[in-house]
């Protein structure tokens, strides 16, 4: 199915590092939580066309490390990423939270 398919691809995604060490490493940005489903979509509200009928459990794989996102879009050799907010200040602490150098900026003074 298309969802277990997407948890292999997330559990690849962070044990797929080639030495322990690193792997460890960034295992340690995930957490993982599991809700009950009481016959609800995936935000909770009860839906006309709900394909999750009946209670169940929600699990969702949550990436605390910005900079893990970032550096696997730099990884694809974009050219450009363009970062807009009206909350980016400062913008030093923004570009090491994320893990990227930032050749070109704007601000507004």
């Amino acid at each position: 199915t298309p969802q277990l398919e997407n948890l292999v691809r997330c559990i690849k995604l962070v044990f797929g590092e080639t030495t322990e060490a690193r792997c460890l490493a960034k295992a340690r940005t995930y957490r993982v939580h599991v809700n009950n489903n009481a016959g609800g979509n995936s935000t909770g509200s009860k839906t006309k066309n709900n394909n999750h009928a009946g209670s169940g459990r929600i699990l969702s794989y949550w990436c605390f490390a910005p900079s893990l996102a970032m550096q696997e879009l730099a990884g694809l050799k974009l050219r450009s990423i363009l970062v807009t907010s009206g909350t980016l200040s400062p913008l030093p602490s923004y570009s090491m939270e994320l893990g990227l150098r930032f050749p070109h900026t704007l601000e507004n003074p």
